[in-house]
């Protein structure tokens, strides 16, 4: 079964190098299109496993499956990762939630939380932290925005990726549309690739959901 996924799936990737190199407006909607694909992939992975395993438990096994094959589909020219930068994308993100944080309104929880298992948190965590924003660079700040860019421009390509990726998100539609544009800037004009991005993203969500556990936490 494998072996029929990955055979084609190599092919795939090596015309959209080779061919994607002479035509790149051609190039750019292959990726865009492979973005629609790989939005679609893991949601038909959850929706299958999520009676069975729980809502969170699912997402990041959907995860775990796709950003491999996000990740190999498309290279990407980004500066050297260095531990220097990489703890500064983290200070980074903690402070953009910290300042977020200020903002936030009342939350909302439906049901006890201490009746859900251990490890759905640690799902939970999991797939925010370091899932989620690795297939989400990749996918927005990657597919999308590379493709955006090869169309219709640097700066529509910002504003489109990161008002769509602002709609996506419901109920945080503005802060998410400024990260977003932020993290866009830096894939674009900064040359800071996937995984320090993920780095940044990964530790504002680490950040929120600390500050989320600590008002849960019993008075």
């Amino acid at each position: 079964m494998t072996h029929f996924i990955v055979k084609p799936f190599k092919f795939v990737v090596q015309w959209a190098h080779e061919y994607g190199q002479a035509h790149p407006k051609i190039q750019g909607i292959f990726w865009i299109v492979m973005s629609v694909v790989f939005m679609a992939v893991p949601n038909l992975i959850r929706s299958s496993l999520a009676e069975i395993l729980g809502e969170n438990v699912a997402r990041s096994i959907s995860l775990l499956v796709v950003i491999p094959f996000v990740f190999a589909l498309q290279k990407e020219d980004a500066r050297k990762i260095t531990s220097r930068n990489l703890l500064f994308m983290a200070l980074g993100g903690v402070s953009a939630a910290t300042v977020f944080s200020l903002f936030m309104g009342d939350i909302k929880i439906n049901g006890d939380p201490a009746s859900i298992p251990w490890f759905h948190y640690v799902a939970a965590v999991l797939h925010g932290s370091v899932l989620a924003p690795l297939y989400e660079e990749k996918l927005c700040r990657g597919l999308q925005l590379k493709g955006m860019q090869a169309i219709a421009g640097s700066v529509v390509a910002i504003l489109l990726t990161s008002a769509f990726f602002g709609f996506v998100h419901k109920g945080n539609e503005i802060a998410t549309s400024i990260h977003a544009v932020i993290l866009a800037c830096m894939a674009l004009y900064f040359r800071i690739g996937v995984i320090e991005r993920a780095v940044a993203y990964g530790a504002y969500n680490f950040a929120l959901y600390l500050h989320v556990s600590f008002l849960l936490l019993p008075v």
